[in-house]
């Protein structure tokens, strides 16, 4: 994806597709989808894995992703809001089941 319109749109299908998939399964992360409001710790945690990413990769990409900050923040975002996104249509899938 090279322009942040794409971006931002392909975080939100990987942030609903992911909600989904917490919700239903017993994966790594599942407690964001059953605890309630959890959800907003999404962006935060993914902010700070991507952050120890890049410092421990390579230094050299430090000053790209403070410079992209907030770009990035809003890629987050859209992630997290997909991933409530997701809770939410897999919980009214499960209750029509």
């Amino acid at each position: 994806r090279d322009k942040w319109k794409s971006i931002y749109e392909h975080q939100r299908r990987l942030g609903r597709d992911t909600g989904r998939a917490r919700y239903r399964y017993d994966l790594p992360g599942s407690w964001l989808a059953h605890k309630k409001g959890a959800w907003m710790l999404v962006s935060a945690i993914k902010y700070t894995l991507l952050y120890k990413r890049v410092l421990g990769y390579d230094r050299s990409y430090l000053l790209d992703f403070l410079s992209s900050l907030p770009q990035i923040v809003k890629a987050l975002n859209q992630f997290a809001s997909g991933f409530h996104e997701g809770i939410r249509m897999e919980k009214e899938l499960i209750q029509t089941e």
